[in-house]
């Protein structure tokens, strides 16, 4: 790997806390190239039971699109190569069917055109990270291509250290997590998640800045997070981003 590769490779192992390797994996991808990224795995408790897929990613693109619906997981573990994604080579994909063109192309409206997707585990629960980019596809084949060796090594270190501190198992379900929260606390961390700001919430709940803010701290602690980041990302990662239902409490 290049010097700096090596170096961010042996900050993750330093990190203790889950939600701050995430954080340092997002900061280190971006200062590669990449403002985008996400990472799905599936699995399986036992062969006759039903795979369970989850997820991250750095922008919302599993808000309105649920994750078991993003062609990675089916279409890149089968094999340890690397595979370019995004809508610059979508020409270059005629297997996808409709609902995975869709996904592409919503990705697309967050500027994530081209990217590429590096399998961490093909075997057993599989895994898949894609790094993504805004570059047009001959950039990116030129610029990024060259790298995915090293990329690839770095996403599967990540994915060791992953292993490690045990975040490999499936994350509890919206009945184990979200189903903790209040119908307003629910309304308030769905709009968070759309991406509105504090005061725009309070202003679309018709309640004051301090009552969102009241809310968020129970949020917070329900869902075991420090940030309004954490937060969403557990909001969108667990309910996928589907529409919050049931009036406020």
């Amino acid at each position: 790997m290049s010097p700096e590769l090596c170096i961010a490779a042996r900050a993750l192992d330093e990190v203790k806390d889950l939600e701050e390797l995430w954080q340092l994996f997002e900061t280190q991808v971006a200062a590669q190239g990449f403002p985008f990224f996400t990472y799905l795995a599936r699995h399986r408790a036992h062969p006759e039971a039903s795979a369970q897929v989850t997820g991250r990613a750095n922008f919302p693109i599993y808000a309105s699109q649920p994750m078991e619906r993003d062609p990675l997981l089916t279409k890149c573990t089968d094999s340890y190569r690397a595979v370019p994604t995004g809508s610059a080579f979508l020409a270059e994909l005629p297997h996808l069917d409709i609902g995975e063109r869709q996904m592409i192309r919503h990705a697309e409206t967050f500027g994530f055109r081209s990217g590429i997707g590096l399998p961490v585990r093909i075997t057993g629960d599989r895994a898949v990270f894609n790094l993504g980019t805004g570059m047009d596809r001959d950039t990116f084949l030129s610029e990024v291509m060259p790298r995915r060796q090293q990329l690839h090594v770095f996403c599967m270190l990540m994915q060791r250290r992953l292993d490690t501190m045990g975040a490999a198992a499936p994350r509890p379900g919206p009945s184990d997590l979200l189903d903790r929260l209040s119908g307003r606390e629910h309304q308030v961390l769905e709009l968070l998640a759309q991406g509105l700001s504090r005061p725009e919430v309070a202003h679309r709940l018709c309640v004051s800045a301090h009552t969102v803010a009241s809310h968020a701290k129970a949020i917070y602690r329900k869902l075991g997070v420090h940030t309004q980041t954490g937060a969403v990302r557990a909001y969108l990662e667990t309910a996928g981003g589907g529409p919050v239902k049931g009036p406020p409490r």
